[in-house]
């Protein structure tokens, strides 16, 4: 039986070797590796919440950000999503259903935003969750909150919340995505973009409040082309004011 004392293996090492100058032995490592661990568990920064998508309260509120920010109703957006109560009546957001497409855009959409602007997402997340009840307009409470000059005295994140959702804005309508960093800072015409997804480019809106399609896709009856195109409450779930 050998010796647990026994220094003579590849690992240990005598006293006099522990105590070379410089020398990286197993003490200077274990104790090393303790310091470093005592500082992660004192020092580690708070990691911020960010926005799930398999949290139903949040894609709910993303999907009354982006119907107040874009004009559209929720349920074209979001085919399938809750009827809301006229206000001021309460909403609850964990009742509500996000919506059953089997396109299912939003959630292509939602990702694309958490994972580059999580912090700024989460803010404006946030600001519709709280305005979502009590206000008597709604989305005109939402908007209020992102409408501001640049000039004004805002924190950093109010004024990253309000380009993003600038961004999330020409992302339903466009299909693709436009950096808001690159919007803040005013860069050369025209801007670059990123295309989000292939269901992007036929679940755009720009057309749609045109009442028109895409090139080559249309959810249109055969034949549509031989009549007046349909009105915006059609297209878009709201009326628009003639002149508008």
């Amino acid at each position: 039986m050998s010796d647990l004392t026994d220094q003579s293996g590849p690992i240990a090492r005598n006293a006099k070797e522990d105590e070379q100058p410089g020398a990286v032995t197993r003490r200077t490592v274990l104790v090393g590796a303790a310091a470093a661990a005592g500082a992660a568990t004192i020092d580690a920064p708070v990691i911020a919440r960010t926005a799930d998508p398999n949290s139903q309260e949040d894609m709910v509120a993303f999907v009354l950000l982006s119907a107040a920010l874009t004009g559209i109703a929720e349920a074209k957006l979001a085919p399938g999503f809750s009827t809301l109560p006229a206000p001021p009546a309460p909403v609850n957001l964990q009742a509500l259903q996000p919506g059953s497409d089997p396109v299912d855009i939003k959630r292509d959409y939602f990702g694309w935003v958490n994972e580059r602007h999580p912090a700024a997402f989460e803010s404006l997340l946030r600001i519709a969750k709280d305005n979502v009840n009590g206000q008597p307009n709604r989305a005109q409470a939402i908007i209020d909150k992102l409408q501001f000059d640049d000039d004004d005295r805002r924190s950093p994140s109010e004024v990253d919340a309000k380009y993003l959702a600038r961004s999330i804005v020409l992302m339903w309508y466009l299909g693709a995505w436009y950096d808001p960093d690159k919007l803040r800072t005013g860069s050369a015409f025209p801007l670059v973009f990123q295309v989000i997804s292939p269901k992007a480019y036929t679940q755009a809106w720009a057309l749609r409040v045109a009442q028109a399609h895409p090139m080559g896709f249309s959810e249109l009856q055969f034949g549509y082309w031989t009549r007046p195109p349909n009105g915006p409450l059609d297209f878009i779930g709201k009326d628009v004011p003639r002149g508008a």
